[in-house]
């Protein structure tokens, strides 16, 4: 029996004995069992019966009895068996222990690696695991059950301890078929470590490879827009992430995203678009800035007053304030503008821009005590103070 999926994302499942691992040693013709003892042979025979019954305890006591009556007739498949008993019971620490037993007495016997290595993965021991699943691999002597999949696992438990570098060499043979057809899921690990480590080119080539075998399922464009995004290539993320779209409709913090990136190449109708479709079901304020800002940029200021109209109904904050301020300055309202900047220096007294905006706007509307009020104020901040001062200056020579 082959070793199944240890790993369901990164979580360890399966049990040995079953579908997962190695059961009963094949004893027939091998030549590992021509020095078992009789007496071992009886043992095995009767454990692996409790086994098949699921009588685990019992199974293990009589080994256990076997060994410290008999030490000298212990063997590989006696401390295998033990510990197959040992897993079923759920004490790993010591199954794991007979595990590493039979392996010391026959390094050659690849189930006893693979067991030991499933074992060491649930006990985080996941260098352990690595070596031993690698290990394990490369002495099964079958070459159909030679499952690559024993290879990934080991790439991961690598990774899960911490050495990414070791997993690399394990994924990169995978991908080549060197071990059969390779499966996705070994390319979005590989893929991953790549750009976890900025190897840019290889990451690039590799997700090449992968357009070509899996161009029509979404998580490999999905996995492109996180490539572009890496390298701030934002223009082709948001292509990327576009087409993931057209394949698997996109939930509201993809939708999010993809409107961030389309803000950032300056394609606000785009934007606007996507923001609305996430924030359908209401949205926060800094959200419903976002949404309003894009349309500012878009030229749409009647959708951008109703945005901060609804987003100020909810929740006033000094930002959305702000964005009216900036808005109603746009349309040359500047008096409506003041008041906006007004609102925003009141909600928040530390924001400098809102008391010379304030300034600016009270300059524009011909209202010179108030606008020398402000920019007293904007003068206390630093990034104001020069502009400030300016303006002063210039309302003192009217």
């Amino acid at each position: 029996m082959l070793v199944c999926c240890l790993l369901s994302g990164i979580s360890p499942c399966g049990a040995i004995g079953s579908d997962a691992g190695y059961g009963a040693p094949d004893r027939s013709g091998s030549e590992k069992a021509q020095d078992l003892s009789m007496r071992a042979t009886r043992v095995l025979y009767e454990a692996q019966q409790l086994i098949d019954r699921k009588e685990y305890e019992k199974a293990a006591r009589i080994l256990e009895k076997f060994i410290e009556k008999h030490p000298k007739q212990d063997h590989c498949f006696v401390e295998f068996t033990l510990g197959n008993a040992l897993y079923f019971t759920g004490k790993k620490d010591a199954c794991l222990s007979h595990y590493q037993a039979a392996a010391k007495m026959d390094p050659s016997y690849g189930p006893v690696w693979v067991n030991l290595g499933q074992v060491a993965y649930d006990l985080k021991q996941y260098g352990l695991a690595a070596d031993a699943l690698t290990r394990g691999f490369a002495l099964i002597e079958e070459e159909e059950e030679r499952n690559p999949d024993l290879l990934y696992y080991a790439a991961v438990a690598h990774i899960m301890d911490g050495h990414k570098e070791k997993a690399v060499p394990i994924l990169e043979a995978l991908v080549s078929g060197e071990h059969g057809d390779p499966d996705k899921e070994w390319f979005q690990a590989l893929l991953n470590i790549y750009l976890d480590v900025d190897r840019e080119e290889e990451a690039e080539r590799l997700l090449q490879q992968m357009m070509e075998r899996y161009g029509a399922e979404p998580e490999t464009w999905r996995l492109a827009y996180q490539f572009e995004a890496n390298r701030k290539n934002y223009k082709m993320a948001a292509v990327a992430l576009t087409i993931y779209g057209y394949l698997k409709p996109l939930d509201r913090e993809e939708a999010v995203l993809l409107a961030d990136l389309y803000a950032t190449i300056k394609v606000p109708v785009l934007a606007c678009a996507y923001y609305e479709n996430a924030f359908a079901s209401g949205a926060s304020p800094e959200e419903y800035e976002r949404l309003a800002s894009v349309y500012m940029a878009a030229h749409n200021t009647g959708d951008a007053r109703k945005t901060l109209a609804k987003a100020l109904k909810r929740k006033p904050t000094p930002s959305l304030w702000s964005l009216v301020g900036d808005l109603n300055y746009m349309e040359e309202d500047f008096d409506g503008a003041y008041y906006a900047f007004e609102e925003s220096a009141r909600l928040d007294p530390r924001d400098g821009r809102a008391y010379l905006m304030m300034g600016y706007c009270a300059l524009q509307a011909n209202r010179k005590k108030q606008a020398a009020d402000a920019l007293e104020k904007a003068q206390g901040f630093p990034k104001q103070r020069k502009l400030a001062r300016q303006l002063l200056k210039h309302i003192d020579s009217r």
